[in-house]
């Protein structure tokens, strides 16, 4: 795990294998976890979906990925009609 923590730029420390990640460096590894994950699926819903989940929120908040606004009032446009 230490040569993961090395690979992504950060330092391993003695207080656990995810000590000093930023938000960013675990977004990065739920990404490669999401990948790895896909190619499993034994049932629907899948864990992998829940894991999506999550990265379609921490991405953009980590700043890893940028929404145009265009976009963004598209996609909300698709949510209402979903929900409605």
């Amino acid at each position: 795990m230490s040569n993961l923590i090395l690979a992504l730029g950060g330092r391993a420390k003695p207080g656990g294998a995810l000590a000093g990640l930023g938000l960013d460096d675990i977004a990065r590894l739920l990404v490669a976890l999401a990948v790895a994950m896909s190619g499993v699926v034994f049932g629907e819903p899948a864990p992998v979906d829940l894991v999506m989940l999550v990265l379609i929120v921490l991405l953009p908040l980590a700043g890893l990925q940028v929404y145009p606004q265009a976009l963004v009032a598209y996609l909300l446009l698709w949510l209402a009609c979903g929900v409605g």
